[in-house]
């Protein structure tokens, strides 16, 4: 087996990922919706057949990141005991971040086709772990650092302190949300690249933890739905700059593509040949993103999920131009 495989499951508008180490560890990043995790159960079970360790990190608690997981635990409890490791920031940790907010359980953080997501999910999820003696680690925010393993050492990028800040006055007040629009793909590349990027500022998205993997000499970069910001200010703590890039085998580009999450700023900061989009494109990708990536890496790999989504995003002459390259599959190795 090679150092990593990542198992690239399809989670229809939402995120999962199952991390095969070769040293007996997986790790299992977000669950995608409910539906997505009754098709990928299969394969999580085989996995863990394999696998002395296993380590899940839910990056939010929105629901296309959730509630897969919470139908894991739901109908799938015999796999408990062999989940070693659950690293999520819990209803105590978003607590923390609003500490002036007495009815945080109430509060409800987003809207996606009027299914509300609140912290109630993160309750039903920590109350399902409640009688499991899993090691738990919470409150992450950027630069904090642990180890799965022994041998897996993690970097979280994002949430910034300072975003957190804002959280609860964005609880507060109605603020203008950028959203992304479902298509762009009549544009070139070149004008996307060159529009005003507006940032995402959804309370649920800042809150998204991201982070940077590393084992043996292999980097990976998992962006959840993270904020560009968050992420830039991180790398350069961490000491990048443009002239000094973090080199990564593979970057989960944040928010399975959308125009709002990745800026051109933050790309500059990183070299990286693969990027991977988690999608079935029924709200994503925005061509906008992708144009960054094309533009400000070496002939990139955009790799996608479902074999739908591509096709349609760019022009017979965008592709014969050799500036990018598109593969579909489910199982990536590095």
């Amino acid at each position: 087996m090679s150092d990593i495989k990542i198992n690239f499951f399809k989670a229809d508008n939402g995120d999962s990922f199952l991390l095969e180490f070769d040293n007996s560890t997986s790790l299992l990043i977000d669950g995608g919706l409910k539906k997505s995790m009754r098709r990928n159960i299969v394969n999580i079970k085989e996995i863990y057949k394999k696998t002395a360790v296993n380590a899940i990190i839910l990056t939010h608690i929105d629901k296309d990141h959730i509630n897969g997981i919470i139908e894991l635990f739901e109908k799938h409890s015999y796999l408990i005991p062999k989940i070693s490791m659950m690293i999520f920031n819990d209803s105590n940790s978003l607590k923390d971040f609003i500490p002036t907010c007495d009815s945080y359980r109430k509060i409800r953080i987003g809207s996606y086709n009027n299914s509300l997501t609140s912290y109630q999910q993160s309750i039903t999820l920590e109350d399902l772990l409640e009688n499991h003696s899993i090691n738990r680690i919470t409150k992450i925010t950027a630069l904090k650092k642990f180890v799965i393993n022994n041998e897996i050492s993690v970097i979280a990028l994002s949430p910034s302190i300072y975003s957190m800040n804002k959280y609860h006055n964005w609880l507060e007040k109605k603020r203008h949300v950028y959203t992304s629009p479902s298509k762009d793909y009549k544009y070139s590349i070149n004008e996307l690249y060159n529009s005003l990027f507006h940032e995402d500022d959804r309370v649920e998205n800042v809150s998204s933890i991201s982070l940077l993997l590393e084992y043996k000499n292999k980097k990976l970069l998992f962006l959840g739905d993270s904020i560009p910001s968050d992420i830039a200010s991180a790398l350069i703590d961490l000491g990048y700059s443009e002239k000094n890039k973090l080199e990564v085998d593979v970057v989960k580009i944040s928010h399975h593509g959308s125009r709002n999450n990745t800026s051109t700023e933050m790309l500059r900061l990183i070299k990286c040949s693969k990027f991977l989009i988690s999608t079935n494109g029924t709200e994503h990708p925005n061509k906008e993103c992708l144009s960054r990536i094309i533009i400000t890496q070496n002939c990139p790999e955009l790799i996608f999920n479902y074999d739908n989504v591509s096709a349609k995003i760019f022009t017979d002459e965008e592709l014969n131009k050799q500036m990018f390259k598109i593969s579909i599959t489910n199982e990536v190795i590095i």
